[in-house]
């Protein structure tokens, strides 16, 4: 039983499953919710439903929760009491607790907030350095910086430094996310002024107890201002078992469970990384040893939020070669980076060729179906739309998507398509100011 559902939620109608006489025999009910919350559960506890589970659901969760629920015991190796040990104690008292996100990477900015959003925290996501000074000026309380060490025009350290050097943020927490574990290294951070650090690529237990180290419990399990999961009624995101080169359960885990983010990150990495092993090559052939560096750390960051592997492990081989100077090797090693590339790039391409959904979306857009169009009910869910860019909720993807055909039937293609664009890469302002051309578009209409 899920929890949130439009008319009755899940709890009154359990509620009334378990108190109605004319039932003869009472099921047992599992409740399904997107966050672990307490006052929830208590509620579901009281009218008598058997179990409870936190989304994302895996398979052996699932059926763990069933047994429990029909009065079977399970083993101390079973997945259920797994997640149970695996609970990060302190999390619920900071879900709620504003995070600021610094990183260059578009990818790698998807997969980290998505990860923070599923626990339930407000993220704000800056590109670089000088644009999170600009955040934290902005009169915006953060509760924690989650700073990305190796960045463009301005990079963590530096920072740092500056955020420092004003004392009204001497007690702002700030994380390092750092690719590195080496003593020099966490010691620069500390000398900076950096009050924790963690490794690349993010292992969500280790990000979570991190957190609840360095931001102080709220007054309540989940603040008000948490963000709010619009549900919506969707076909099932489906992916396949395994895909050569991708483990698809870890790069999962690290993007919170969400089916359709990952395979919109998968189809991110092959547009942005199709030629990039040609790119490092000749970096590499050219002498250009700092830009190698950088493509070198680029990729395996990225590689490693994904759940690939064997290309995360050759790119740590290259990267760690050019930090210490050690080139004997190196072309084998690019060789190897190639041939895994493009085994992950294959099996990607092969995945977007099979995806049915994509396909039937499009021959639905070139349809030219006459359909009657609501314009006063259009502005209305471009309001909504509107509403929730202002709180950077990427929520508003779905939203829009809702009016998209008749959007396009209109002939607001073009600037359709731009909007989705900005939503995907988290351009939230460059998608409000499109969304009010459109707006005024239609009004002509």
């Amino acid at each position: 039983m899920d929890w949130k559902m439009h008319g009755m939620d899940g709890i009154e109608v359990s509620k009334r499953i378990k108190e109605n006489p004319k039932i003869s025999s009472i099921p047992a009910i599992l409740m399904v919710t997107a966050y672990g919350k307490e006052e929830i559960r208590k509620h579901a506890e009281s009218v008598g439903i058997d179990h409870f589970l936190t989304k994302p659901v895996n398979r052996s969760l699932l059926f763990d929760a069933i047994m429990c629920a029909l009065g079977h015991e399970i083993s101390g190796t079973s997945g259920f009491i797994k997640e149970t040990s695996d609970k990060i104690k302190g999390l619920d008292k900071i879900r709620g607790a504003n995070i600021l996100l610094v990183e260059d990477n578009l990818i790698n900015q998807q997969v980290d907030r998505e990860l923070l959003e599923s626990k339930g925290f407000n993220v704000t996501v800056a590109g670089n350095g000088k644009v999170a000074i600009a955040c934290i000026n902005n009169n915006k309380r953060f509760d924690a910086v989650l700073m990305d060490i190796q960045m463009p025009e301005m990079d963590g350290y530096e920072t740092t430094q500056m955020l420092r050097k004003d004392g009204r943020f001497n007690e702002l927490a700030i994380i390092a996310m750092t690719a590195h574990a080496m003593a020099e290294e966490k010691k620069r951070c500390l000398d900076v002024g950096i009050n924790d650090h963690i490794s690349k690529p993010i292992e969500p237990k280790l990000l979570f107890s991190t957190l609840v180290k360095w931001i102080p419990p709220r007054d309540q399990s989940i603040s008000e201002d948490t963000p709010k999961k619009i549900e919506k009624n969707e076909a099932p995101i489906d992916l396949p078992v395994n895909l050569t080169g991708l483990n698809m359960s870890l790069g999962l885990e690290k993007i919170g469970g969400n089916k359709k983010l990952y395979k919109k990150v998968l189809r991110d990495f092959y547009s942005d990384y199709t030629n990039f092993s040609d790119k490092m090559t000749n970096a590499y052939l050219k002498s250009k040893m700092e830009d190698l560096k950088q493509m070198t750390h680029t990729i395996k960051g990225v590689s490693g939020n994904i759940g690939a592997d064997d290309l995360y492990g050759i790119s740590k081989e290259i990267d760690e070669c050019l930090k210490t100077n050690q080139l004997n090797g190196l072309d084998d090693k690019l060789q190897k980076f190639s041939d895994e590339i493009k085994t992950v790039l294959t099996s990607i391409h092969h995945l977007i060729q099979t995806d049915t959904s994509e396909v039937a979306e499009t021959i639905e857009d070139t349809n030219n179906i006459k359909r009657t169009i609501n314009i006063n009910e259009l502005m209305s869910v471009m309001d909504k739309t509107d509403e929730l860019l202002s709180q950077s909720y990427p929520e508003s993807e779905d939203v829009f998507d809702s009016i998209k055909n008749d959007l396009i039937h209109l002939g607001f293609k073009e600037e359709t398509n731009q909007i989705f664009e900005y939503i995907e890469d988290f351009e939230y302002n460059d998608a409000k100011k499109m969304l009010a051309v459109l707006k005024d578009k239609i009004k002509t209409v």
